[in-house]
């Protein structure tokens, strides 16, 4: 059993499906995708004039005919562009300045650093007391 597991990679939890630093696909996009697009590329024409007649036909429904009408103007012109409203209600979109943001960013490292210095501290603390070698100069267990 033991050599069975040590031959298989260990499998990754959900939300963890790929190791760090690879990619999930390294020989990129199937080269036979080149192929389909030629074959589809030498229908064009006939699709475009089932379209037509799609559109055309007063006995299609009316959605075929609407769908087929909305995919010949996409494909001539383009999506249409979307628009997004947004109303701020007189507010800033940013409410605060350059120097208060970076006052803010700073408050916020400076509370992370103390907060990792504090584990540290409290680490090489309870390792001493276990009589365990501290891994720090005795310089870093003081307080600032």
């Amino acid at each position: 059993m033991a050599a069975n597991s040590a031959e298989q990679p260990r499998r990754r939890g959900p939300g963890r499906p790929f190791v760090k630093g690879r990619s999930g696909n390294p020989g990129g996009r199937p080269k036979e995708i080149g192929h389909v697009r030629e074959l589809a590329r030498q229908h064009t024409e006939e699709a475009i004039a089932t379209l037509v007649a799609i559109m055309r036909d007063e006995g299609a429904p009316p959605r075929a005919r609407s769908a087929a009408a909305e995919t010949l103007l996409n494909r001539g012109s383009g999506s249409p562009t979307q628009h997004v409203e947004m109303d701020v209600r007189g507010q800033p979109l940013l409410p605060y300045t350059d120097e208060e943001l970076l006052q803010r960013l700073q408050a916020h490292v400076d509370e992370r650093r103390d907060r990792a210095k504090r584990r540290t501290l409290m680490a090489i603390r309870q390792a001493s007391s276990q009589g365990l070698p501290a891994s720090l100069p005795a310089a870093a267990m003081e307080p600032r």
